[in-house]
């Protein structure tokens, strides 16, 4: 997503274009639950002035406006009328969850169902298929939900100031809340779900082993779904409020996301900040650590988005941006229609610049080859794991290239503060490898990908076959391994793996 993307009323509004366009299409619904009103109009104020919506296309749900038919009309009624599609829909929620057991969660990994607490002295809440629904029915729409909650609990989590949690919702947890409110509270009302009654259920919690990468599921392939947490994690406020909240207006209005300082404002890189962002916050919050509840922050996307879109490419043979932000502005259609900027742009937007182990990765005699030489490079990590080399070469074409089909199994393995020289190993077959420099002449990207842990751990999100031969659709693999490598983030416990990346430039001459 560029710049003009993501302030998309900047550029043409000396026409007065822009704020005829967007009141009569795009629209963002704002929810701040208890706790959360603050958070609501710091987040209109950011979208406003940054550009992304006029204050009448902000519909604005906190306090006295706030109920369960409110938001229900909101989400199933005026979203639909007030959009088209190809317009822009974003949603945001900030305040308490929980997590309920019952017949409606069966198809939850872990037997339950998330809850979005609107008001806990009156009970109002929604239900996580409740809000899916509406997203799915906005067809055609490019959706962003934004979610500052959390619904896990830890033993005394519920009592502790600025945790947004309540975890499992039966009496319990409910006299609990109440305390740390200094409320009674009433029991919570079951929601129907498809005019099915839910029913308490006494179900076996196996947290530890059923992960979700994210409170929402959706089929809506123009969706992107970020929370503060997954299921299993926890969500935190700082001193002005929710802090994931804090680390989204500070991406939309300062641009502090950015993390390759191209304009161009992704999803992986908000997700890439906010994790690291957050990461440090909770150090300084006493049960933070200490209960396991830290954040994870997380988007979610439908299952078959790229094979929704084509494989990555609309029907008018363009590629949906993946913008913070989705507007449903296109890229070019495919990675050799991209020029190199244009690539070095996507590659780096799309993997979020995340480089934990901090990655280096140089090549010799020099990065302007030509062709016929034969050059070494080398690549050292501050964390033992294994790694692969990606080429992004002149034409576009997507290939890996190092451990080739010609390496041995350790050819990967890297340890921590020990430079690796490529190739420093016998092939397969007892001879030397040498890495000679072929056509085509031009700009190229050579990207280096590492993951701690065995190569086992690369290998489940590489498709087989991939050494010394071009993908064939190399936008649509660059896609997926990004999601795929993020997805490994996200995880929690021991399935959790750290993953890095470090990009090279390099141009071939005759």
């Amino acid at each position: 997503m560029t710049l003009h993307r993501i302030l998309p009323c900047v550029t043409s509004a000396a026409f007065g274009l822009c704020a005829s366009l967007a009141a009569q299409a795009d629209h963002a619904l704002v929810i701040g639950g208890h706790g959360g009103e603050g958070d609501a109009d710091r987040f209109v104020n950011a979208l406003v002035t940054s550009g992304e919506f006029d204050r009448g296309d902000i519909t604005v749900l906190t306090g006295p406006d706030l109920s369960r038919d409110t938001v229900i009309h909101a989400l199933m009624t005026d979203l639909p009328r007030q959009t088209d599609a190809g317009d822009k829909v974003l949603i945001y929620y900030s305040g308490l969850g929980g997590q309920r057991a019952g017949a409606g969660a069966a198809d939850e990994p872990d037997g339950l169902d998330e809850v979005f607490i609107l008001d806990p002295v009156s009970g109002a809440s929604l239900m996580d298929n409740e809000i899916e629904t509406a997203i799915d029915q906005l067809e055609g729409r490019y959706v962003s939900v934004f979610l500052d909650t959390a619904f896990a609990s830890a033993a005394d989590v519920p009592t502790v100031v600025g945790y947004r949690g309540s975890g499992q919702i039966n009496g319990a947890v409910e006299g609990l809340l109440g305390a740390a409110l200094g409320v009674d509270l009433p029991k919570i009302p079951d929601v129907p779900e498809d005019g099915a009654d839910v029913v308490d259920a006494a179900l076996p919690l196996a947290q530890d082993l059923a992960e979700e990468n994210g409170p929402l599921k959706t089929q809506n392939p123009k969706a992107q779904i970020f929370s503060a947490s997954t299921p299993q994690t926890g969500a935190w406020e700082d001193e002005t409020g929710g802090a994931f909240t804090t680390t989204l207006i500070d991406s939309i209005e300062n641009k502090a996301a950015d993390q390759n300082s191209n304009g161009d404002l992704s999803s992986a890189e908000f997700i890439t900040y906010a994790r690291e962002s957050l990461a440090d916050l909770c150090k300084s919050i006493v049960h933070c650590e200490a209960t396991n509840m830290a954040f994870s922050p997380s988007v979610v996307v439908a299952n078959d988005r790229l094979a929704s879109l084509g494989g990555g490419i609309s029907a008018d043979g363009q590629i949906v941006s993946d913008g913070l932000i989705a507007d449903g502005e296109p890229f070019a259609a495919t990675i050799p229609n991209m020029s190199h900027d244009q690539r070095l742009g996507f590659v780096s937007d799309r993997f979020g610049s995340i480089n934990r182990a901090d990655l280096k990765l140089s090549v010799a005699p020099s990065n302007t080859m030509r062709v016929g030489d034969v050059v070494e490079f080398e690549l050292s990590a501050a964390a033992n794991g294994n790694f692969v080399l990606i080429d992004v070469d002149p034409l576009g074409r997507v290939v890996q290239v190092y451990p080739s089909s010609l390496s041995p199994r350790t050819a990967s393995v890297v340890s921590a503060g020990a430079p690796v020289r490529i190739p420093s190993v016998l092939s397969t077959n007892g001879m030397p490898l040498r890495i000679r420099v072929t056509p085509p002449v031009g700009q190229g990207l050579l990207m280096a990908i590492f993951v701690e842990g065995d190569f086992a751990e690369l290998e489940t999100v590489l498709p087989e076959d991939l050494a010394g031969q071009p993908v064939d659709d190399g936008f649509a693999f660059l896609y997926d391994l990004a999601d795929s490598l993020m997805g490994l983030y996200a995880s929690v416990g021991p399935a959790r793996r750290i993953w890095s990346t470090q990009y090279l430039e390099y141009e071939i001459v005759n």
